[in-house]
């Protein structure tokens, strides 16, 4: 009688173990598109080239993933392209001053930027509230969600020198997850809309927040640097390409 029941008890906790060992993490996944606003009339000689690499923006699917305290905002290419369709993608991403991924780390408020330059991986690491928000009263209904004006100036490095541009953002404070395009971390409630410089725009494709399952976000293992010493390795490899 007794081994019937331990029988019993351990054929009904064996599968709620098992089912608990698989539990992964949901991820939520919000899609965005980007368009680059520039003057093709500029560029006379490439004027055909440039417009097709501004309709190839157009259609990267860039994808921010949220799950627990990470995130990363990266370009979603897909398998079995041919080489041309990835250049023009790689042409795309440089028209939108991309990196190869965006990844942060909310609970310790810490920005990580992957980069892949001269052969080499680096994480680029600052902290995740490096922007001074400043919140606008402004509103506007972005996909029937009221949506507040939000603007920052982005700071960087480039040869050695600080230079900058400015943002706007315009998130909603009804969806209380901080993400956002890139690292532009730091407002409360989800970007729905974002400007960099007045002639990049990121806006959600359409709003579906259904936790994805099984998709963990696995931070890469690359090198951990300073925007200060990514900005010197840069400038000394394209010192060297001068050089030649």
């Amino acid at each position: 009688m007794h081994i019937t029941r331990f029988l019993l008890i351990l054929i009904l906790i064996l599968p709620l173990s098992v089912v608990r060992g698989q539990v992964k993490p949901n991820t939520t996944v919000v899609e965005y598109r980007a368009e680059v606003f520039l003057d093709t009339s500029r560029f006379e000689t490439h004027k055909r080239r440039v417009a097709l690499v501004l309709e190839e923006v157009k259609k990267l699917s860039l994808n921010l993933r949220i799950q627990d305290t990470l995130s990363v905002f990266e370009v979603d290419v897909p398998m079995g392209l041919d080489n041309r369709s990835r250049q023009f993608k790689k042409r795309a991403k440089s028209y939108l001053l991309l990196r190869d991924g965006y990844y942060n780390d909310i609970k310790n408020r810490q920005s990580y930027i992957e980069s892949n330059f001269n052969n080499g991986a680096y994480f680029i690491k600052s902290s995740l509230s490096k922007y001074d928000w400043q919140l606008k009263d402004e509103t506007k209904i972005i996909l029937g969600k009221t949506c507040y004006k939000a603007t920052a100036i982005r700071n960087y490095l480039s040869g050695g020198k600080q230079l900058s541009y400015p943002i706007t953002a315009w998130y909603c404070p009804e969806i209380p997850m901080e993400g956002a395009p890139k690292d532009y971390y730091g407002l409360p409630g989800l970007v729905f809309e974002l400007w960099e410089d007045n002639y990049i725009k990121y806006t959600i494709k359409e709003l579906d927040l259904t936790p994805v399952l099984n998709s963990p976000i696995i931070m890469p293992e690359h090198i951990v640097i300073t925007p200060q010493a990514y900005d010197q390795i840069v400038s000394e490899a394209l010192s060297i390409l001068k050089m030649n």
